[in-house]
């Protein structure tokens, strides 16, 4: 059972407000993050656990739109390399 609070952020807050076009692919997107926490959680990760309904740039921009009404946020990993943090977003 989905709370009822996490259905309101999600469809007004995330949905509405980024005029979503696919609106189950969002949430299917954000579910599978919700239920990653705390552990750790790739873009690429999401996009196989998707089964490639979604594309890597789909679900980079996902998780930006989750973290506008803060329902989640995410870390960057760290790394001492000079070309791994320019690849960073």
């Amino acid at each position: 059972m989905v709370p009822a609070v996490y259905r309101d952020i999600l469809d007004h807050d995330v949905i509405r407000r980024n005029r979503a076009r696919e609106p189950e692919k969002l949430e299917s997107a954000a579910t599978h993050m919700i239920s990653s926490v705390p552990g750790h959680v790739t873009f690429n990760a999401v996009k196989r656990a998707l089964a490639g309904r979604e594309s890597l740039d789909s679900v980079e921009r996902s998780s930006r739109h989750l973290e506008d009404p803060f329902l989640l946020f995410f870390l960057r990993t760290h790394t001492f390399s000079s070309s791994g943090r320019e690849r960073l977003p």
